[in-house]
């Protein structure tokens, strides 16, 4: 260790080699048994939010408690909020955000925030509502008549929800169509992406023979299209 220049901060908790280029955290026994856990499975769409279900630990049971973000584990698969949350029956609710373009799985069990008592909390301030800032508009790309519109919602065959005002059904026909580009009305307005190229990564080369998986009648004339 006095080669390497290693120094123990038991107040900061942490433990720097070679002139403080390297810092790694202390971790207790105490620290590592304080961690909540996902109750099951739970899938995350991309660049989503959601308050899911965690297992606590039993001497928190029936406390308020104070959730917060473990470093090590911070956006690795997911981000944790601070949040502060009752523990009833060993489970509690976590706030967790998705930050990836892509759905992610949290398996069950996984290590999400850190769980501690509100005896820790020097003070906090009652939340203020922001005032409300005055929205833009949205540019409008390509503006059409009301009839057209209808026109080219009947040409998508889009099922629009009958409980819109006529306003709010103009402006989001007009959106769709500002970005018809999106949708395809048959296989043939599919289009390659020409942006990406995606590589699969093989273990070997070794050909595998699987039997295919048995589909409906109405699936099978699908699959051989």
């Amino acid at each position: 260790m006095r080669e390497n220049g290693v120094i123990i901060d038991y107040n900061l908790g942490l433990v720097s080699l070679n002139e403080d280029l390297v810092r790694v955290p202390l971790q207790t026994e105490f620290k590592q048994r304080n961690i909540v856990t996902n109750v099951e499975a739970v899938c995350l769409p991309a660049d989503a939010e959601a308050l899911i279900n965690v297992r606590c630990p039993r001497y928190f049971e029936g406390k308020t408690v104070l959730l917060e973000p473990v470093p090590s584990l911070q956006f690795t698969v997911c981000a944790a909020a601070r949040s502060l949350g009752r523990c009833i029956d060993g489970k509690t609710v976590c706030r967790v955000f998705n930050p990836n373009p892509f759905s992610v799985v949290l398996r069950k069990g996984m290590r999400l925030a850190s769980i501690q008592t509100t005896d820790i909390i020097a003070s906090c301030s009652p939340y203020k509502e922001a005032k409300s800032c005055k929205q833009t508009p949205r540019r409008i790309l390509n503006k059409q008549s009301d009839a057209q519109l209808e026109t080219f919602a009947e040409d998508y065959g889009f099922t629009i929800n009958k409980d819109l005002t006529n306003e709010q059904r103009r402006d989001l026909l007009q959106l769709l169509y500002d970005y018809k580009g999106s949708f395809a009305r048959s296989l043939a307005e599919m289009k390659v992406y020409q942006g990406y190229e995606h590589d699969i990564e093989l273990v070997s080369n070794r050909r595998i023979f699987k039997r295919n998986y048995r589909l409906t009648p109405e699936d099978a004339t699908i699959a051989e299209k």
